[in-house]
C-alpha cells in the first residue's frame, strides 16, 4: 500500500508496557488497538471486529503460525496511523487475536513504502521518520515471503533470523534449526507459548552473546519452539529489539539500530 503522509506525522504512543508495539489506529471510522508486526506478511483484523462491522468476505486464506486454520479475507479501510493515511485493502480475518487485547495487525502492506521508527526507550512509533544518529548501525535486509530477515551471529554460529516485532520473545529459533545446532544453548526451562493458530512448547535457555550489525548484546534469553512455523531459521523478537531504537526501511532493504542510552547489555563492535 502507498501511504499518503501527513504534513507533520505524529509520534504514536505504545499502549502497553510490554515489548510488542501495540498502537492506536483507525480503520474506517473505528479506532482500534493495533499490533505493528513485522512478522506478518499483510494486514489482519480480528473475527470480532469483522463481525461487528459486517465485513463481507472477498476470499479465503490459510493461516499458519503455531498452528493453522482456514479463514476469510475481507475488504476494509481506509487506514490511518498517526496521521498517515492508507487506502482500502484486504485483511485476513484472525479468530484468535482479540484475546491478546488488539483487533488489527499491521504488517508488510503498511511497511513496504514507509520508513518507520520504533523507539522502545521512549515507547513511541513514528511513520516517515528517517533520522539516523551517529550511533546507528545499518543492517541489510533480505525478505522471505515479505518478512524481513537479517544475518545474526549467535555466539560463533551464523543464522538468518526474521525481525519479528509481534513476537514478545528475545530469540525464538525454529526447532529444526536448534536440533541441527544443539550446542547453541542448554535448555533450563520450558514454557507454553500462545499465538496465531494455536500454542506450543518452548525450550528456554541463555546465550552469552548475540551480534547484529555493529552491536553485540550480552546474556540474552534464547528459546526454540517445537511447533513454530518459523520464517528463516527463527525470529528476533521484541525482547531483543527493545535494546534499541529500530528504524525499518523496507524500500531500501535496510534496518537501523541505535542502542538505548546507558544499556549495559549492548556493546559496540566497531574500533
Amino acid at each position: 500500500l502507498t501511504p499518503r503522509s501527513a504534513v507533520n506525522p505524529t509520534s504514536i504512543p505504545m499502549l502497553d508496557a510490554g515489548d510488542t508495539p501495540i498502537i492506536p489506529c483507525t480503520i474506517g471510522a473505528i479506532t482500534l488497538r493495533c499490533l505493528l508486526d513485522t512478522g506478518n506478511s499483510g494486514l489482519s483484523v480480528s473475527l470480532e471486529f469483522a463481525e461487528q462491522q459486517h465485513l463481507s468476505p472477498v476470499g479465503e486464506y490459510e493461516v499458519r503460525g503455531l498452528g493453522r486454520y482456514a479463514t476469510e479475507v475481507v475488504r476494509a479501510g481506509p487506514l490511518s496511523i498517526g496521521g498517515v493515511q492508507f487506502p482500502n485493502a484486504n485483511y485476513v480475518v484472525l479468530h484468535d487475536i482479540h484475546r491478546f487485547r488488539y483487533d488489527a495487525i499491521l504488517g508488510a502492506d503498511v511497511l513496504a513504502h514507509a520508513t518507520v521508527a520504533i523507539d522502545y526507550g521512549e515507547r513511541t512509533v513514528q511513520f516517515d521518520q528517517g533520522m539516523l544518529s551517529s550511533s546507528t548501525s545499518m543492517v541489510p535486509l533480505a525478505f522471505f515471503n515479505f518478512i524481513p530477515v537479517v544475518p545474526v551471529r549467535l555466539g560463533s554460529t551464523m543464522a538468518a533470523l526474521a525481525i519479528d516485532t509481534g513476537d514478545e520473545s528475545t530469540i525464538n529459533l525454529s526447532y529444526d534449526y536448534y536440533s541441527q545446532h544443539p550446542g547453541l544453548f542448554s535448555a533450563t526451562a520450558t514454557q507454553t507459548v500462545s499465538g496465531v493458530g494455536g500454542s506450543g512448547e518452548e525450550l528456554i535457555g541463555e546465550i552469552a552473546q548475540v551480534q547484529v550489525g555493529d552491536f553485540r548484546v550480552e546474556a540474552q534469553q534464547i528459546g526454540a519452539t517445537k511447533s513454530l512455523h518459523a520464517t528463516a531459521q527463527g525470529h528476533l523478537g521484541g525482547g531483543f529489539l527493545s535494546h534499541f531504537r529500530v528504524i525499518l526501511e523496507y524500500a531500501r532493504e535496510r534496518l537501523g539500530l541505535s542502542p538505548r542510552t546507558g544499556d549495559p547489555a549492548v556493546k559496540g563492535t566497531r574500533p
